[in-house]
């Protein structure tokens, strides 16, 4: 085990990437939920994270998935490179090789190219999603063959009501998904979904 699948799998290694969002004054994610997750995407060649956020998600992500394209439409860059520059001085065998990019854009504005992702995180974003943004993943659901949804129980004037469990586990199986729910110690199950 190299030292990168030690990071991944082992929580103490997930609170020191906190430890150091928060140096930053950014405390992001329920990381021992939702990184050992990733590495599921492997057999992916394609994989969004929507809503990336700061991009640790898929920083992770590009150790396993030929291509990961992170898509915020507010996304922090200086962030994202710093937590880039950190995974390669800290972790060895860490290099994205380029298969890693980010873009600054609402979901519906993303180019065609990105919406041909055979895998998708989508970790506390899609109650955010407005009526436009929801229908174009909603057409991504052809080609996507893996998602993981992280859900929220409560949440202040959601968009849509995707962010409770029960509403986002129809939603997947009307698009011919397997679904496994995993509930951690927080109040934010998180959905795997496969074709």
């Amino acid at each position: 085990m190299n030292d990168f699948d030690t990071l991944v799998s082992h929580a103490s290694e997930i609170r020191k990437i906190a430890t150091y969002q928060r140096i930053e004054g950014k405390r992001r994610g329920i990381f021992g939920q939702t990184i050992p997750l990733i590495p599921w995407f492997s057999d992916c060649n394609l994989v969004l994270d929507l809503g990336c956020c700061n991009g640790v998600h898929s920083i992770v992500a590009a150790k396993h998935v030929p291509k990961v394209i992170g898509v915020e439409n507010d996304i922090d860059y200086p962030s994202c490179s710093i937590l880039r520059q950190y995974f390669r001085d800290h972790v060895s065998g860490y290099d994205d090789n380029g298969r890693l990019s980010f873009l600054n854009c609402s979901i519906k504005d993303m180019p065609d190219s990105a919406k041909q992702a055979d895998g998708i995180l989508a970790f506390n974003v899609l109650y955010h999603l407005d009526k436009a943004n929801l229908q174009v993943v909603r057409d991504m659901m052809s080609t996507v063959k893996k998602i993981i949804v992280q859900c929220r129980m409560k949440v202040n004037n959601p968009a849509n009501n995707l962010h409770l469990p029960d509403k986002v586990i129809p939603f997947l199986q009307g698009f011919g998904f397997e679904i496994k729910t995993r509930y951690g110690k927080t109040s934010r199950p998180v959905i795997l979904g496969w074709k």
